[in-house]
């Protein structure tokens, strides 16, 4: 009985030890918390932030009021994106420590390139049977983003405080995770131009520049009735196709536009403000909020017609200024001209 107890103790010994070699690091080992990159629980994550040595920097949290996420505390964040991203880190992976012949200048480069992540979950100070204890904000993990290694099967990364770099990668995509840890704001955006239920518009105008007898002012009464304006005269058109108009309404709860177009800079935009848009299509909330947005053509792309002639304007997408000409958009024809319906539309034509 005490043999068999005391090779029990021996074992137990061996596994410990064993465990310590391969969690706590050793001479033929690394040390598990230079390679832990993944984050376990993102629901726990509250905020995390990306800079890189170039001054460019973003925060994404989770502070707007209904709990989503915010870029830089300001605009929305995209929902699929931040998600893609927290799905990524969870599933990150060391497939090997960087050659030692190359750590050196690994780290040199990633000095002076890499990106920083921080990230902030609500963790416990300790749990007991299951129990989480004193809950409290914390900065649970900081590491460099580098290159993608030779193969591109994978990305360099340091956790902080670490001279020990790893290729990283994430199981089941070929190519290196680096594009997912962008700095640039207006990448982690939300692509909303409009999200608006029916019954929260109380208005809609639409105004065209080159066709004034065609732009209109729909109102929503609220007594399920609608009302339809000329706005070149201010004549009330008594009959039109309410069925075409609630369509019209009810397309407004999804618009969204296809790249911001921030970067273009301040000179860009300015000479695009001073020109006239070729729409203005303004949406008046039941609160009295007023959502714009103005439309610009968009040069060329080289398309030419029939008879081998360019096009003046792109067919295939516009420009467009949205929150009170802040951001310029691009927007496409094919998904946003639903929007675009003139005065006519909305009339009944006499059955001939």
């Amino acid at each position: 009985m005490k043999k068999n107890k005391r090779l029990l103790i021996i074992s137990l010994i061996l596994v410990l030890v064993a465990a310590g070699l391969y969690f706590g690091g050793g001479s033929t080992g690394f040390n598990k918390a230079d390679s832990d990159f993944a984050i376990n629980d993102t629901s726990t994550v509250t905020k995390f932030f990306l800079a890189n040595k170039n001054n460019y920097h973003v925060l994404i949290s989770r502070d707007s009021a209904d709990g989503g996420w915010l870029v830089d505390r300001t605009y929305k964040a995209s929902s699929r994106i931040v998600a893609d991203f927290l799905g990524m880190a969870t599933q990150l992976q060391v497939k090997t420590p960087a050659p030692a012949s190359s750590r050196d200048n690994i780290i040199k480069l990633m000095s002076s390139s890499a990106i920083k992540l921080e990230v902030y979950q609500i963790l416990p100070r300790f749990e007991l049977f299951g129990y989480k204890f004193f809950e409290r904000e914390v900065k649970s993990k900081v590491y460099y983003v580098g290159e993608a290694a030779p193969d591109n099967q994978g990305s360099y990364m340091l956790m902080q405080g670490s001279s020990l770099p790893f290729v990283v990668f994430m199981p089941g995509l070929r190519g290196f995770v680096t594009p997912y840890y962008s700095v640039i704001g207006d990448q982690w955006r939300d692509h909303t131009v409009f999200a608006e239920n029916l019954d929260n518009i109380k208005s809609v105008k639409m105004a065209y520049r080159d066709k004034p007898e065609e732009s209109f002012e729909l109102v929503n009464n609220g007594n399920k009735t609608l009302s339809l304006t000329s706005l070149m005269d201010g004549a009330n058109i008594p009959v039109f196709d309410t069925l075409v108009a609630l369509t019209y309404l009810n397309g407004f709860s999804s618009v969204n536009f296809e790249t911001l177009l921030n970067n273009k800079g301040e000179r860009y935009i300015d000479s695009l403000k001073s020109l006239p848009p070729f729409f203005t299509l303004s949406v008046t909330l039941m609160d009295g909020t007023v959502k714009k947005i103005s439309g610009y053509e968009k040069e060329s792309s080289g398309d030419v017609d029939e008879t081998g002639r360019p096009y003046e304007f792109d067919l295939d997408r516009l420009y467009a200024l949205i929150n009170d000409d802040k951001d310029l958009v691009l927007l496409q024809y094919f998904s946003f001209g639903k929007m675009m319906i003139e005065k006519k539309m909305l009339i009944n034509q006499p059955s001939k």
